[in-house]
């Protein structure tokens, strides 16, 4: 009798304290290294919110913004520095890292200061587990935060709890791994440099990760947020490139991460290795003088 084959294996999702320990280990890297380029896409988030169309301001109505997984604090400064100079703007940012609240606090202070007088409130808390009132505020920002949390489905529950009746949230998540050489590219590189270092053993015996990839399909998305609640969803895709003339300079800045540190344990030789199979895989884009970078997932939603 043949044996059964055994179910696959359901990946493995960081709780709470481990992703609070992550991003604080690797909170001024991504501030210095990764966050740069996700910055385009919180100007489009932004964009997409239209904050500060003269159709608002007529209104003459307070205006409160919540930034979830405000991370290094580049999304949070690019909404308040684009904050009319009127006391009828708020700025509340979140996180789940002590260490990226720190960051956003130090980073937005200078906004907080005159000439600016901008009003801004940094946090530290769950997006699955908002700490605020229901129907606090007109709209909600969230730029790369969704496919990490747990529980996206109530991460989303919870926009729509403290978004005001006509209020509008714009996310963004990781689009198609085929269109996102800027992640999968170090992937491969470090897949080819484990077998190079013999660096898998035990690998077979470990539960794999969730995909940071796994909320990538739009129409899925668009369903889940419209199960949340909300009464309209759009989404769509576009690019997003990282901020590298080369790709040395890619591989350079990748090397910074904790991933490749870790595969590298501190060895010189095994560094130049990895970084050098990591440029030769890059090459292939910049010889085309096109930018690396990786696909965005935007959806924006509104409640009525």
């Amino acid at each position: 009798m043949q044996p059964q084959p055994q179910p696959p294996q359901q990946p493995r999702i960081l709780n709470h304290d481990e992703l609070k320990s992550k991003w604080d280990a690797f909170s001024k890297t991504f501030q210095q290294v990764l966050e740069p380029s996700t910055n385009i896409t919180a100007q489009s988030l932004i964009s997409s919110l239209a904050l500060y169309a003269n159709n608002e301001c007529s209104r003459h109505q307070k205006i409160h913004i919540l930034d979830i997984g405000c991370g290094g604090g580049g999304g949070s400064f690019l909404i308040a520095s684009q904050m009319p100079n009127s006391d009828d703007y708020e700025l509340t940012s979140m996180d789940l890292s002590p260490e990226m609240v720190k960051l956003t606090r130090e980073r937005c202070q200078i906004l907080t200061q005159a000439p600016f007088h901008r009003k801004i409130h940094v946090v530290e808390g769950s997006a699955e587990n908002l700490p605020f009132p229901d129907e606090t505020f007109d709209a909600v920002f969230s730029n790369y935060c969704l496919h990490l949390v747990p529980n996206p489905d109530q991460m989303l529950k919870e926009i729509h709890r403290v978004l005001k009746k006509g209020g509008k949230a714009s996310l963004s998540v990781w689009g198609r791994p085929e269109n996102s050489p800027s992640f999968t590219v170090m992937q491969k590189a470090m897949m080819e440099c484990k077998k190079r270092f013999n660096s898998h053993d035990g690998d077979e015996n470990l539960v794999p990760l969730r995909s940071p990839f796994h909320l990538h399909q739009k129409d899925p998305l668009r369903e889940r947020v419209l199960n949340a609640g909300f009464s309209k969803c759009l989404a769509w895709y576009q690019f997003q490139p990282f901020h590298a003339f080369s790709a040395r300079e890619f591989a350079e800045l990748n090397s910074l991460t904790p991933d490749f540190r870790a595969l590298v344990e501190g060895s010189e030789e095994k560094r130049l290795e990895l970084l050098n199979v990591l440029e030769g895989m890059a090459k292939e884009t910049f010889d085309k003088n096109e930018p690396i970078g990786n696909e965005v997932l935007i959806v924006l939603m509104s409640k009525e």
